[in-house]
């Protein structure tokens, strides 16, 4: 039996793909900013194994905060110009690795480093979950 009609996917199964798509976009922003107020969460802790001062707590943090917001400028650049469909997968690989980073770092100039990795990479993921 040979027709000719094109191969559609019923409503229900094109509905749960995008519900599933948007609870995975959801994922990706809440793990975003989940990560950054970890920092905060587990200060005591760090603080103990790195053996970082307030005054240096407090450089990591302002040096974050700055690269938070120099980051956001060039962001939507980026997703425009590798699209959406690329840049999650970057985004989230990115990110996920500035944060294995974390695990390595044995000073403050380390942890400060995969800081400074981490905010460039997971400010990819907002541009690209709302990118058109």
């Amino acid at each position: 039996m040979n027709t000719t009609e094109p191969l559609t996917a019923p409503a229900d199964v094109l509905s749960q793909r995008r519900t599933t798509l948007l609870l995975l976009l959801a994922f990706v922003g809440v793990l975003n900013y989940a990560d950054l107020q970890s920092i905060a969460i587990l200060k005591p802790l760090i603080e103990h194994s790195i053996g970082w001062t307030d005054a240096e707590y407090g450089r990591i943090v302002g040096m974050f905060q700055l690269a938070t917001a120099v980051s956001y400028l060039w962001a939507g650049a980026v997703v425009d110009r590798l699209g959406a469909k690329r840049s999650i997968p970057v985004a989230v690989a990115a990110f996920s690795i500035a944060d294995a980073a974390h695990a390595l770092a044995r000073s403050t100039g380390g942890f400060l480093l995969a800081r400074l990795w981490l905010r460039p990479s997971a400010s990819l993921a907002p541009p690209s979950v709302i990118h058109r």
